[in-house]
């Protein structure tokens, strides 16, 4: 019983660190996003829920993916229509989950607003 919790316990910890590491890494900016639309969705290979931010030219071949440290509850639920503001900034390289999707651009997405749409 004693391993069980300590192995269960471990496995928090990490998932705990990991997440702190994923917030807080250094990121170059690419873009600011004022009053943006989007939906959410839960990205598999990043384990994590992201945004598929509208894109002001229509266009079929490529998507936007803004991943957040974090959502509240409220937020996590896939086809969840949202308006939000925020900073993208650059997946570092070894962040990057290969083999990647040739028409999907995904960035790290630091929320400084969002709303139901």
């Amino acid at each position: 019983m004693l391993l069980f919790v300590f192995i269960f316990s471990s496995a928090f910890t990490c998932n705990k660190e990991n997440e702190q590491e994923f917030c807080n890494r250094n990121r170059e900016v690419a873009d600011t996003l004022v009053d943006r639309t989007g939906t959410i969705y839960y990205n598999d290979p990043y384990k994590r829920w992201a945004i598929n931010i509208d894109s002001s030219v229509a266009s079929i071949d490529n998507s936007y993916i803004g991943i957040p440290c974090s959502f509240t509850s409220d937020f996590q639920k896939e086809g969840t229509k949202v308006k939000f503001s925020g900073v993208l900034k650059k997946l570092n390289e070894d962040e990057i989950i290969q083999p990647k999707i040739s028409t999907q651009e995904l960035f790290y997405l630091e929320i400084t607003s969002i709303s139901k749409k």
